[in-house]
Formats: C-alpha cells, sequence, structure tokens
C-alpha cells in the first residue's frame, strides 16, 4: 500500500489536513473580532482535499460516474477542474479577508499557483510517466507546505490581535473576545 505514488499522497493529505486544522483555528479565533466565514469554509475545503488525496475519492467518483468523458486526458480531471472553480468562486467571494494580511496572501497565492501546476502536470500527462508524477507530487507537496505555512500566520496574526484587544482592555477587564458572558 505505502509505494509510490501513495507516501507523497498521504503528506500531500496530512498538510492539507493540517492547515484545515490551522484554518478552523483562525476562524475560531476571528470570528469574536470580525469577519471570519473565509476561514471556516477554507477549513472545511481543506479537510476535504485532505480525505480526497488520502482516499483518491476524485478518481473513485471518476471512474464510477463517468468513465469516458473525451475532453480530459483523465476522467478524474473534470472534478479537479470543478475543484478549482469552486476554489476560485469562493477566493473572489471572500477576497478582503484573504488579503487582509499581505504575508499570508503570498503564501495562498503560492500555494494555489503551486496546485495548479501540479493539476496541470497531471492533466496533460506525460511519455516519461515518472518524471511527470515526481514533478506533480512535488507540486502538489509544495503546495501544502504554503497553506500550512500561510494559515500559521494568519493564526499567529489572529492571537496576536486578540492579545491586543485584551491588553488595551486592561488587567481584570471583563472586555474583549476571551470574556465570559454574564
Amino acid at each position: 500500500m505505502f509505494e509510490w505514488p501513495y507516501v507523497p499522497g498521504a503528506v500531500s493529505g496530512s498538510l492539507l489536513f493540517f492547515a484545515g486544522w490551522r484554518s478552523y483555528e483562525c476562524w475560531r479565533e476571528l470570528r469574536q473580532t470580525g469577519p471570519a466565514a473565509f476561514w471556516a469554509l477554507a477549513a472545511l475545503g481543506l479537510a476535504y482535499l485532505a480525505i480526497d488525496e488520502w482516499f483518491a475519492v476524485h478518481e473513485w467518483i471518476a471512474i464510477k460516474l463517468f468513465p469516458e468523458l473525451g475532453v480530459f486526458n483523465h476522467p478524474d480531471d473534470a472534478i479537479i477542474l470543478a475543484y478549482a472553480v469552486m476554489a476560485t468562486a469562493i477566493g473572489l467571494l471572500y477576497w478582503k479577508q484573504i488579503t487582509a494580511d499581505r504575508r499570508v496572501f503570498r503564501w495562498l497565492a503560492l500555494a494555489a499557483v503551486a496546485t495548479a501546476i501540479g493539476g496541470t502536470l497531471d492533466g496533460f500527462g506525460s511519455p516519461y510517466f515518472w518524471l511527470s508524477a515526481i514533478a506533480e507530487e512535488s507540486a502538489e507537496l509544495s503546495a501544502g507546505v504554503f497553506a500550512v505555512t500561510a494559515m500559521r500566520l494568519r493564526l499567529a496574526s489572529a492571537r496576536a490581535a486578540s492579545a491586543s484587544i485584551l491588553v488595551e482592555a486592561g488587567p481584570g477587564s471583563m472586555t474583549g473576545p476571551a470574556a465570559p458572558a454574564v
């Protein structure tokens, strides 16, 4: 079971899951002080993509539902394209939340570019399969690292902002995001 390409897929899936968990933590932190819907959607999307990577969900769906589309090199490319369209739509809808921190935006942009490179390499295939597979998996691993970095940075800045709110409120104050409801 754990042979090429399963090991890179397992690692990529784990990176996506960890990025999703960090995104969930961002949502929990940010919902106290302002808009946070993107981070909740990112958490759900990244968790789904981790499961998809671990268990080859889109490949299974493609084999069962539409084995011969004739448009794509592999039937599962249609599903990957649908994922990309959904991610782009969500990104445009929540553009302000994504670009609020330029450092986070840069890492998310790198993750998107690496994902697009991996998808393109997968979609076009290659007569040199092993070389294409190495390049595709490398791009996917890079995308996972970039996504984890973006979520870690966003969580750190959200926690710092929450801490500054509590500091501004003063010692013993019952205001700010950590205040219990009375």
